[in-house]
């Protein structure tokens, strides 16, 4: 009972907390299944989201082609006819241009004017089977949907152009295209069930001799058994074959059981599952468990990933089977742009400004300066590797039982000056000056002293044991998470021991997971139900507070943050939020390097204040400065500042003894620059 009065206090302590307005979330990929369906060597994963085109390149390796975005509320039944796909989507059939199988375009989309029972193709043409009785012989084409006959069938029927197979006791009755004029009857003691497709008619007969299957070749005139099996000593009852194909064919009781055409096993699926059977292809699916015979099918891992690059705001696809890497940058209206694209051979490692290509203990560090990518070094660690950090003249690297540090010489070559096996679980690693901070997720915060002659020796170790420590840099602080706290530690004033300059505890019951720098704050992935990202700034030494974003519960749990004009991104491997940011400086002539930019804007601390509080702000160049406040509203409440000022960093007191309690809105206007502050006085 404590427990969940104490959930209850925690998310009403957060719901009422200054939330950001998510603009955008794009999911890249997705895991369910509805419909397989096959064109040669071609897979097309049909879901409510869309079509996933995979291209079979041998038995144990796909490859993915094309994503068709499209958005499908009830997938009832897909076709592949030659150069088309149809899909029927409720009571909408759609027209998908498949003469180029790994290209599908969308052509066309008719709406069907009645319930549509089944759905088959029929060489050329579709059959829509209104009701039991009633068949509608149809042609698609670029611009129309034609019903071209209608004829009647009762009873069991299976459709496989020309013909029409009609079960009925003891006998299969067969009607040949155009007229459906009888073509012949196979008549056969007990037929219990029969199924068709592409050129094989198999069927199932038990009466008093035993049990049979028997295979019949539709492609010879007259038709010829290919296998008359004996299949008494089954204990399959083979009364419900549905799937057929020129290798097998499936039936269903308390499993899908797939068969040969000799009645030999082959496979077996859950009972619950989909079958798609086309030649000698064999996909069991249900939902995200997807099968192609034996091998399991990650629908995921046909999708691009997604890294942030923090420091450089840019963005990293790739695409594990195509072994591609795309460089992207946000646009202004949340897509992306393309810079630049490079292959790659290994598993991609993203930092905060530079990612790295492991293939085999060799490591390629790249930089994405101007909008490039570009091969700083390339080195042989000899052990395998999790972790690597450029520190320009430095290189960490953390591999499974030991951390090393090398040294980088003018022209890139790498020396290893420093190993140890004391850190095993260590998440990362800050090098500032010649000190060198390493956080352990079981011993804590430990700092190394670089020496002119490399040396590098330990100078102390701080934490508690097992408390999941995190460290960032910030400005001129080591931002550090563990314990349910935030540490603001001096760099430039800790080296014989940790010098803390604020302490922000944090709320109990919430898991923290990941902590995140960028140039304008300080942020905390953290998770009670659904994963969160806390924001906190930096004001005279102390740690505040500024806001909080919820996302959807289905989310990935590990992002990075980029910051790009007045918004944030967070991104995970597969997901993106868009989150507009009124903290951040707003600056059509946004630059990464923050001289190049005309101001910035901090918040106001205290925050909430009463009656007096002081808001900062800093100067890249010189220009008229004007400070206002204004209530909720949009009105001016107060002149604040309007004089012109040189570069430099400024703060200036707010006196709000006239003004009621509120939100208020200050907003800072330098030359072509503007920027805004949510405050909140309270009385």
């Amino acid at each position: 009972m404590f427990k969940q009065v104490l959930l209850i206090f925690i998310v009403l302590i957060i719901n009422n907390s200054f939330s950001q307005v998510i603009e955008k979330k794009e999911v890249f990929y997705h895991e369910e299944c509805e419909l397989i369906r096959v064109k040669d060597s071609i897979t097309y994963f049909i879901s409510n989201h869309g079509i996933l085109v995979v291209k079979n390149i041998s038995e144990d390796h796909f490859l993915s082609v094309k994503v068709v975005e499209t958005k499908f509320q009830q997938i009832l039944f897909a076709e592949v006819n030659k150069e088309q796909l149809i899909i029927i989507n409720k009571d909408t059939l759609l027209h998908f241009d498949i003469s180029n199988p790994e290209n599908p375009l969308f052509v066309k989309k008719f709406q069907i004017p009645f319930n549509l029972l089944e759905f088959y193709t029929f060489g050329d043409y579709y059959i829509l089977v209104k009701d039991n009785f009633h068949h509608i012989i149809t042609q698609i084409t670029t611009d129309s949907m034609k019903f071209i006959y209608a004829t009647y069938f009762t009873g069991n029927r299976h459709f496989n152009f020309p013909y029409v197979f009609i079960q009925q006791d003891d006998m299969i009755v067969v009607y040949e295209y155009p007229y459906f004029h009888l073509y012949t009857t196979i008549v056969d003691s007990g037929i219990k069930k029969a199924a068709s497709a592409e050129d094989i008619l198999v069927y199932y007969t038990q009466n008093s001799t035993g049990k049979r299957i028997k295979v019949i070749d539709l492609r010879v005139p007259g038709f010829t058994y290919l296998h008359n099996h004996d299949v008494s000593s089954y204990i399959n009852n083979f009364a419900n074959i549905f799937a057929v194909s020129n290798f097998y064919f499936a039936n269903r009781e308390s499993s899908v059981q797939i068969f040969k055409l000799d009645a030999t096993q082959f496979k077996t699926y859950p009972q619950n599952y989909k079958l798609t059977l086309s030649g000698n292809k064999i996909y069991g699916y249900l939902n995200n468990q997807i099968f192609y015979l034996n091998k399991k099918i990650t629908l995921k891992d046909f999708y691009p990933s997604y890294s942030g690059l923090s420091l450089t705001n840019r963005i990293l696809r790739y695409k594990n089977d195509h072994k591609i890497i795309d460089l992207l940058e946000n646009r202004p209206d949340n897509t992306f742009n393309q810079l630049a694209t490079m292959s790659f051979n290994g598993t991609l490692l993203a930092g905060d400004s530079m990612f790295y290509i492991s293939n085999n203990k060799l490591c390629s560090a790249y930089s994405v300066a101007n909008n490039m990518f570009s091969n700083i070094w390339t080195y042989n660690f000899l052990f395998d590797f999790t972790k690597v950090i450029d520190f320009r003249h430095h290189v960490y690297v953390k591999k499974s039982a030991s951390i090393e540090l090398y040294k980088k010489d003018l022209v890139n070559q790498l020396t290893k000056i420093f190993v140890t096996s004391e850190y095993r679980e260590t998440t990362n690693a800050i090098l500032e000056n010649n000190s060198l901070f390493i956080s352990d997720e079981a011993k804590g915060v430990v700092r190394y002293e670089i020496t002119e002659t490399d040396s590098v020796i330990k100078k102390w170790q701080w934490g508690l044991p097992s408390k999941n420590y995190r460290i960032v840099k910030y400005s001129n602080y080591l931002v550090i998470l563990g314990d349910n706290k935030l540490y603001l530690m001096d760099i430039n004033h800790s080296e014989q021991a940790p010098l803390f300059v604020y302490i922000q505890h944090l709320i109990e019951g919430i898991t923290y997971n990941k902590l995140i720098a960028t140039k304008n704050g300080i942020f905390v992935t953290a998770k009670i139900n659904s994963p969160m990202v806390f924001k906190y700034s930096v004001i005279n030494n102390k740690l505040q507070y500024n806001y909080h974003v919820d996302l959807d519960s289905d989310s990935e749990f590990d992002f990075t943050v980029l910051e790009v004009d007045n918004k944030f991104l967070l991104v995970s491997s597969r997901v993106i939020y868009w989150v507009r940011d009124n903290t951040l400086s707003i600056n059509s002539g946004w630059s990464n390097n923050l001289l190049a930019g005309s101001a910035l804007l901090n918040q106001n601390y205290p925050n909430p204040f009463n009656s007096s509080t002081t808001i900062s702000y800093r100067l890249a160049e010189a220009g008229q400065v004007s400070l206002k406040m204004y209530d909720i509203l949009g009105r001016e409440v107060m002149d604040i500042l309007n004089e012109s000022k040189t570069t430099g960093e400024y703060q200036q007191q707010i006196e709000c003894d006239n003004l009621p309690s509120g939100i208020y809105i200050v907003r800072l206007r330098v030359n072509n620059f503007l920027s805004s502050k949510k405050i909140v006085l309270m009385k």
